[in-house]
């Protein structure tokens, strides 16, 4: 029986309409996960995107960040600029962050363009007995006074499984409920069965919306399939829409992804047509190209619709990375967009460089800087680490963490980003052999990752990355 994790599902890369920019957008963030981890991880203490200007046919300086931590490598307070042709770089925005025993509490923004500190925009941070998160609220200042934006509140069983997350948006100056998913029937740690509700304000009740069925591999809990269906009121009752089914590599990396709809025909009755399709494609361990696929229609017959395709450096490092769509008039793949990215000796993301397709050439959009500080200590990789299974990676809201145990085991499970930050620390007892945690990264920003799961006799460390 497997440890009794957080399982935090608002798994949107595993629902039925899925979109392309999903997978292959931000690709600027899209690390290689089969590289080894360096000796150390050091802090970002600065990161600028400069944009093309036509008329000079130069990069202009734009948009800069500087991070300050404290002596546990925790962020504590972020600057941010803008820039401006006549006075040059000045300071906008002061972001400052509390912690409370290395766990986030409160990240507050002040404007402080005028040389005085305004308030701008607070999130306030509430955990449980067992560090899971259970509310998280959003603010902004208006008029004198901080005025809620969107309220998230988490529940948990006893087993600290998620089992309820919902959101509620402010109208009168009150909390109102807009929307809720409920998970049930866990096999291990995984719900299979998750039901998405509406707010209804006429009857001040829940009203079902979307449910999605699971269908897991036993060996890995991973979706082999997930079927959806649509609530109907007039009957009371769920209608069956769709599926989606999962096909992964030997190695459990992701390969294929279809989706049916159920259709009704008149003379035959309701089947399956297919209505998309992703293929990954991966050199080695490193994903290479993704293929999608449409019906239109309600046609059987699939049309390409977009491609992402990677090349790799000599250190099997992302070198590029060209987007394309299909033009279904000329019956080719017409370019769109284009990432150059190059590293550090420590293989950290030192410079990216984006371009649009104008019709004819590749044309310069912006470019990105990052630079580090010396080296911190507090995620060091050593010899003896073993390498976690993480999956999806990139990922998009949640990543689930897979690691086998030699014993029955506390662990303790820190998540830092690129620049050293302690971002979520929690302890958990696990059994011995596989186990799972998932990671809930739908609050980060795009970008890279570290989880560092240790017991007294193990060690794991492995990058991921959010798109």
């Amino acid at each position: 029986m497997k440890a009794s994790i957080i399982y935090i599902l608002i798994k949107k890369m595993n629902r039925m309409q899925t979109s392309f920019k999903t997978f292959i957008a931000f690709a600027v963030f899209l690390l290689v996960v089969t590289q080894p981890v360096s000796a150390s991880v050091k802090q970002l203490i600065g990161d600028r995107t400069i944009n093309w200007n036509t008329g000079s046919s130069s990069f202009v300086g734009y948009d800069p960040t500087t991070y300050e931590y404290d002596g546990s490598g925790k962020v504590t307070l972020q600057h941010g600029f803008l820039y401006n042709t006549s006075t040059g770089w000045k300071e906008t925005t002061q972001t400052f962050y509390t912690y409370s025993e290395n766990l986030l509490t409160n990240k507050t923004t002040y404007g402080v363009s005028t040389g005085t500190q305004v308030n701008s925009f607070k999130i306030d941070y509430t955990y449980n007995g067992n560090n899971q998160l259970t509310v998280e609220a959003r603010w902004l200042w208006v008029s004198g006074a901080w005025m809620g934006i969107n309220r998230y509140t988490s529940v948990y069983d006893v087993q600290q499984h998620l089992t309820s997350y919902t959101t509620e948006n402010w109208v009168s100056n009150n909390w109102r409920n807009l929307k809720r998913e409920q998970y049930s029937d866990f096999t291990g740690n995984v719900p299979v069965t998750e039901v998405h509700q509406t707010w209804s304000i006429g009857t001040n009740t829940w009203q079902n919306y979307r449910k999605y069925i699971h269908t897991l591999y036993a060996a890995t809990l991973k979706d082999s399939a997930v079927g959806q269906s649509n609530w109907i009121s007039g009957s009371s009752a769920w209608d069956f829409i769709g599926l989606t089914v999962y096909m992964y590599n030997g190695n459990g990396t992701m390969a294929l992804q279809k989706y049916y709809e159920w259709i009704s025909l008149p003379l035959v009755g309701t089947l399956p047509f297919i209505q998309w399709k992703y293929t990954y494609t991966y050199t080695g361990d490193i994903l290479t190209s993704v293929y999608h696929e449409v019906s239109y229609t309600g046609s059987t017959t699939l049309t390409p619709k977009d491609v992402a395709n990677y090349t790799l450096d000599i250190n099997d490092h992302y070198y590029s990375l060209v987007q394309q769509t299909y033009d279904t008039t000329a019956h080719a793949f017409v370019n769109t967009k284009k990432y150059f990215f190059d590293y550090d000796a420590d293989n950290d993301l030192r410079h990216q460089v984006s371009q649009d397709w104008s019709g004819s050439a590749w044309v310069n959009n912006n470019e990105d800087y990052y630079w580090y500080n010396s080296v911190l200590t507090g995620v060091e990789e050593i010899a003896e680490t073993k390498r976690l299974n993480v999956f999806p990676n990139p990922f998009n809201q949640t990543a689930t963490v897979e690691f086998n145990l030699i014993e029955n085991s506390t662990a303790k499970i820190r998540v830092f980003d690129l620049n050293g930050r302690l971002l979520q620390e929690a302890e958990h007892f696990f059994t011995d052999g596989n186990n799972q945690w998932v990671f809930d990264g739908s609050e980060l920003n795009a970008g890279f990752y570290f989880i560092k799961i240790e017991t007294t006799k193990e060690k794991f460390v492995q990058k991921i990355s959010k798109l």
